[in-house]
């Protein structure tokens, strides 16, 4: 097993730029209002690539209320090479507007278990959902419409 590499936080970021922890914060979500030098802003971002920094996706989606994830449910049956090009057209679409796509094959695992990993902003179902699962999606305030993907 390969070992284990510490991920950078950004504390480590405010540490090397010799910054505040909310000064990173702004200047890494390009918060407006915010008067950062451009100086303060470059030595930030330097900083981040440095040491690899990547935002925790779990807590941004958290801190949003969603992420750009997009959860497309597919039919657990074998996929045809229509089926492929369709997914890969919906990847390549959704990249285009700012948003990953997670697929869902229904029935390996339920739908509750499935977002406990992922926060969709929206919920892609060309075979359609159970009404438990449509219920449980409302409960959660995840968005789920046939025909148009747009996160609110």
């Amino acid at each position: 097993m390969p070992p284990t590499i510490k991920r950078a936080t950004s504390a480590d970021v405010a540490r090397a730029a010799g910054v505040s922890r909310a000064t990173v914060s702004y200047v890494l979500n390009n918060t407006p209002g915010q008067s950062i030098s451009d100086a303060t802003r470059e030595r930030v971002k330097e900083a981040a690539d440095s040491l690899g920094y990547i935002p925790n996706g779990s807590a941004l989606a958290l801190q949003q209320g969603s992420s750009d994830i997009v959860l497309m449910a597919m039919p657990n049956f074998p996929h045809s090479t229509t089926l492929s090009h369709t997914q890969e057209a919906v990847a390549t679409f959704m990249s285009q507007a700012n948003k990953a796509l997670a697929v869902w094959l229904q029935g390996t695992v339920t739908l509750r278990d499935m977002l406990r990993n992922v926060h969709p902003c929206i919920v892609i179902a060309p075979a359609g959902l159970t009404d438990s699962d449509r219920d449980l999606l409302a409960r959660a305030g995840i968005y789920m419409e046939i025909g148009r993907a747009s996160c609110r």
